[in-house]
Order: structure tokens, then sequence, then C-alpha cells
């Protein structure tokens, strides 16, 4: 208190700031000396769990292909005579980086359920001739590359077309426009020469070629060029396609941040309220239960991979996140 009486801000948006932060934390102490005094209870019961109106536990599980993710947390007794939370308006960062979290998340999880080795990662950029001059721009000649692939598998009796396809914009700063497009197309040469189709040949260019023809005598084809091209094949590891999902859906700049086709297979996402108390979910994040041995016991055939839990500085409770990965 003495130190920020003596502090003097010039700015007046950063003593702003400053009083916000001290209120929050005031009144995140306030919250735990409320709750320390109607459960009877010292600060670290009242912190980590020991709140009578948390009635369960609820143990979420995602299975995404071999991947599997379970979020275990507490469950309020709603009807309880709980002092509804402020509302409090969420700033344009902290929304952003909200958006961003799920985002990632869910180009994750349509990744690891619809994909596999055999499909392919694409990535297409534009020379100075072509390059776009502003994300919707970008974004339409990715949807037009998705078309022809489309049309082109339906032609040659492909299966079905499945992608997911991010369009990077950034006004040439740091990086130059691209698309990177994840899909089951096969045949990976011909995907990067219909990248080139979408092309026209200008009238100089046209001119040019008609020259060159009439000088030389020999026919040549308009070859039209976008841009560098790289087709691969998806590698996963033993989070699936985590990596390269993170890469393409935190790379993109735009009003969307992913474009996914119709026929995509979601993850499949069930609930259960008895399979994880209180008691044993405090342990596991306390380290006195192995998360290892207990939630291979609770998922037959699934391999441990990692474990993150917390708890927060605003409501008590334990939040434990673990993901596993199917045995062979």
């Amino acid at each position: 208190m003495r130190f920020a009486k003596k502090m003097v801000f010039p700015d007046p948006y950063a003593c702003m700031l400053f009083q916000l932060e001290r209120m929050e934390d005031m009144g995140a102490a306030h919250n735990f000396r409320v709750e320390m005094a109607a459960q009877s209870c010292g600060e670290e019961q009242a912190r980590y769990g020991r709140d009578k109106r948390i009635k369960r536990m609820c143990l979420k599980t995602i299975v995404s292909g071999g991947v599997l993710e379970s979020e275990c947390f507490p469950v309020w007794d709603t009807r309880s005579s709980m002092s509804r939370a402020p509302k409090r308006k969420e700033c344009r960062t902290e929304q952003r980086n909200l958006n961003t979290k799920n985002a990632i998340k869910n180009v994750v999880r349509l990744m690891n359920t619809n994909f596999t080795n055999a499909d392919c990662w694409f990535t297409g950029t534009f020379t100075e001739k072509t390059l776009p001059r502003s994300w919707k721009e970008t974004n339409r000649y990715a949807a037009n590359f998705i078309r022809r692939l489309d049309r082109y598998a339906k032609k040659h009796g492909y299966p079905t077309l499945k992608y997911i396809y991010v369009s990077v914009y950034t006004n040439g700063k740091q990086e130059r426009a691209h698309i990177h497009v994840v899909t089951n197309f096969p045949d990976r040469d011909k995907m990067e020469s219909l990248w080139h189709e979408g092309i026209k040949e200008t009238a100089a260019e046209k001119k040019d070629r008609l020259e060159r023809i009439k000088k030389t005598g020999k026919p040549e084809k308009y070859m039209p060029f976008c841009g560098r091209t790289n087709a691969r094949r998806l590698q996963a590891d033993k989070f699936g396609y985590e990596g390269l999902a993170r890469y393409i859906a935190n790379n993109a700049h735009g009003t969307r941040r992913y474009t996914a086709s119709k026929n995509l297979a979601r993850p499949t996402i069930t609930r259960a309220y008895c399979r994880m108390s209180r008691g044993r979910a405090e342990k596991i994040v306390k380290g006195l239960i192995d998360a290892k041995t207990e939630f291979e016991r609770i998922y037959k055939g699934y391999k441990f991979s990692d474990m993150n839990s917390f708890v927060s500085d605003y409501v008590s409770g334990h939040y434990v996140y673990v993901r596993m990965r199917r045995l062979n």
C-alpha cells in the first residue's frame, strides 16, 4: 500500500490499469475471506476444493482419432444461494486470445478425427504478379483451388474430398500471403499443378508468347505459374497432428481462422459424473495419486501422454487436463 501511494503515473491509462489490477486482487482476496467464513475452514481449504457448493466432478472425454483428451472440472450447485458474479466486459485482447485457443482446439480435433498419414498437407504461395492485395482475395483464391481439387476428384473417381484450409495474409510486413490445405486428395503432383491453373494469361504475356512462336516457328503452350508449392504426406506423433494444426491455425490472419468441409466427422464427446470424486481429483493435483496409473485405469486401451492441472485464483475447485493416445 505504501508503495502504491508513492508511485507516480505520468500516463493516466497506466494509472487506470494499475488501479484495475489492484481492485481485482482485493476482490479475489475478499472472496476467499467470505468462503473461509462460510465454510469455517482455512485459506488452503477454501482455495483447493473444500467448497460445499461443489456437488460433484465432471469427467469430460474427447476422442478424436487415436488421441483422447480428458478434462476434469467441478460442477457447481447453481440452485443454491450463490451470488451471481458481476458482469465484466472482456477486453479485445482477452477475447482474441480465447477465440484463438478455441479455434486451435477445433482444428486439432478435426484433423485427428478425419485424416491419416496417407493424406496430404499442401502449401501454396504467390509471385509478385499474382500476390493478393487483401485477405479476402487470398481466401477467394484458396476457395477456387478447393473447387478445382473437388472437380478433379469427382471426374477421376477419387474419394469424396475432405479438407481444412487456412488463408494467411499480413500485408507483406512479416510474411507473404499464402495458404495451407490439409486434404485427403491422393495425388500430390496433380495437386501442385492444379494450384497454377487458376492464373490467366495477361494480354502482354500472350503478345510475348505469340512473338516467340513467330520467331522460332515452334508451338508454345501457355504455362501458368502462381507461386511455389509444396505438397507432403502427413506425419502423426503421439499427439496426432496437433503440431501442424497449431502451426497453421495460429498463423492465420483474417476474419475467419479456418474453413473446413461439411463432410468432416466430429470428435466424440462424452461426460461422466461418477468416475472421479473431489477427493481423488485433489490427490491427483497434489501428487498423492499417480496420474498415469489412475487415468490408464479409467481409460483402458490408452496410454498416458501428459497432464496439466491447476486451481483458479477466483473460484475453488481442481481442474485437470490429460492427453492420451490409443494403443495399437
